[in-house]
């Protein structure tokens, strides 16, 4: 993919190093660079970038001014904040601003490769109800701080699975999860497993960090929820659905790491709920009495809608991509009930969520006929739909839920 891009900071050695390291990736980034805020408005003036990358702090006006204007006066263009000084506590603040945080030093593969992944989710993140929305929060779940300790931890040369493993050891609920869901029919694992570090090591590293960011978000979650909201039901159903995608993309001998975005897929699809749960408890909870169980999916997504602007779907993918989450997985959260508005093409982790979320209301609802939720003229558009039946008997003896999930 190809994507242009607009590169401020008061750094120009930065700058000066991304101009030729492009030169030599010949990498399909059209990309111009301003030294300031008052330079880059004058660029905007004359060319609009479909992602501006803005460092924070810069002598006279600061990134997140200048960051606003570009919201208010070329909302089309996605926004990164790039910076050396993050502070968790300012999330909701980055959010009204910026798309995404990358932390400073970081790596020319790094910074392009989330570049382009903005230019990729940019529908999604600057539709102006996301906006709107951003403005009504008064909380956004933030990275936990364990999954940020891992992530650090994966930048050291010195780094191993066996270091993972050590840092989830330390957390007693957190690894008692880890080891439950390994040792459940949840991933497959043949052999019982004893301790984080060795769950590290069958897994690999991003099942880890997935199942460490699921878990940690619902502990954040305030246990007076549950009555209102089933949160336990919305887990289950969030594992299962991640592993009935995990399920599809092997039964298409997908890659590793295309497996492994299905599986974040499917395990973050219903992330926006979580949001809409911490931020309007009393109005999202009448939404959904109002949508009851009857074909409870479609509704929701118009319901949601009609209340907040924008469903559960694009607001789980645009805090995936505030946090910096596979952007393909995030696409795939963006649409996963409505994949023909995507303009994706062919097999992929879309194509694995779908599917996986209808077939999991079918194991669950198969009285409730009215309801349809796998989009059968989109997967004949690209070339997936006679691929269904397999799914479907791949999923039916991939027994995902169990006593232990």
């Amino acid at each position: 993919m190809s994507a242009r891009v607009l590169f401020v900071d008061d750094e120009t050695a930065l700058l000066d190093m991304l101009r030729r390291q492009l030169r030599i990736r010949n990498q399909e980034i059209e990309a111009k660079f301003a030294s300031g805020v008052d330079e880059a408005v004058a660029v905007l003036e004359s060319w609009e970038p479909e992602v501006v990358v803005s460092d924070l702090r810069m002598p006279g006006r600061d990134g997140t001014s200048f960051l606003a204007e570009v919201a208010e006066r070329w909302p089309a263009c996605a926004r990164l904040i790039l910076t050396g000084q993050y502070d968790s506590s300012r999330i909701l603040d980055y959010a009204r601003v910026a798309h995404q945080v990358l932390l400073k030093p970081v790596s020319v593969d790094d910074l392009l490769g989330t570049a382009l992944g903005l230019a990729a989710l940019r529908r999604v993140l600057t539709e102006p109800a996301l906006a709107r929305i951003t403005g009504r929060l008064r909380s956004l779940p933030v990275l936990p701080e364990v999954y940020v300790r891992m992530r650090r931890a994966l930048k050291s040369e010195t780094s191993s699975l066996d270091e993972l493993g050590r840092i989830i050891a330390q957390d007693p609920a957190l690894s008692a999860t880890v080891l439950r869901l390994c040792n459940s029919a949840f991933l497959g694992v043949a052999r019982q497993v004893a301790c984080p570090v060795e769950a590290a090591r069958i897994l690999g590293v991003e099942n880890i960090k997935a199942m460490v960011l699921f878990h940690e978000l619902f502990r954040s979650l305030d246990p007076g929820q549950e009555k209102n909201f089933g949160l336990e039901s919305l887990r289950r159903h969030s594992q299962r659905v991640a592993g009935l995608a995990r399920c599809i993309a092997r039964c298409e001998e997908s890659d590793k790491k295309q497996v492994e975005t299905c599986f974040l897929a499917g395990l973050l699809h219903d992330l926006g709920q979580l949001v809409f749960i911490e931020n309007f408890p009393e109005e999202y909870r009448d939404i959904l009495h109002d949508v009851g169980s009857h074909a409870r999916e479609l509704r929701l997504v118009a319901a949601e809608r009609r209340a907040f602007g924008a469903s559960h779907a694009e607001v789980g993918a645009f805090l995936m991509g505030l946090w910096g989450l596979s952007p393909d997985a995030a696409l795939a959260v963006a649409h996963h009930h409505e994949p023909s508005r995507s303009g994706d093409a062919g097999f992929g982790p879309l194509a694995a969520t779908h599917a996986a979320c209808a077939l999991e209301w079918e194991s669950f609802n198969a009285a409730d006929a009215d309801e349809i939720l796998v989009d059968t003229d989109w997967l004949g558009e690209v070339g997936c739909l006679e691929r269904l039946s397999a799914w479907r008997e791949a999923c039916a003896g991939d027994d995902t839920e169990t006593e232990n999930t």
